[in-house]
């Protein structure tokens, strides 16, 4: 009889929806490095909570925060350019028929 953790191999893929989560793991989810989250946490910017000193991530709130960035991303019409849409200081454009009176 096998005693211990299951090798990587024998646990089921993908956690089901509710888990918690390791680094390891949400880096193999997303298809990213662990040093693309570690920045995204050094700036706030991704769900997660410590257990001691790790860091550990709840599934359903990595998907919430897909879906909020998916919202904000827009996809430009042809022939148009995200920055087409913005001044230098990143703020939407104006129309040119807008600014006459």
């Amino acid at each position: 009889m096998k005693r211990g953790r299951p090798k990587r191999d024998d646990r089921e893929q993908p956690p089901p929806a509710g888990d918690v989560m390791t680094l390891n793991e949400v880096a193999e989810y997303l298809d990213c490095s662990k040093g693309t989250i570690y920045r995204l946490l050094k700036r706030g910017e991704f769900p997660a909570f410590r257990l001691g000193s790790d860091f550990r991530f709840r599934r359903e709130n990595i998907d919430k925060w897909i879906a909020q960035l998916q919202e904000q991303q827009q996809v430009p019409q042809p022939g148009e350019t995200a920055a087409s849409k913005q001044d230098r200081r990143g703020q939407p454009r104006q129309r040119r028929d807008s600014l006459r009176d």
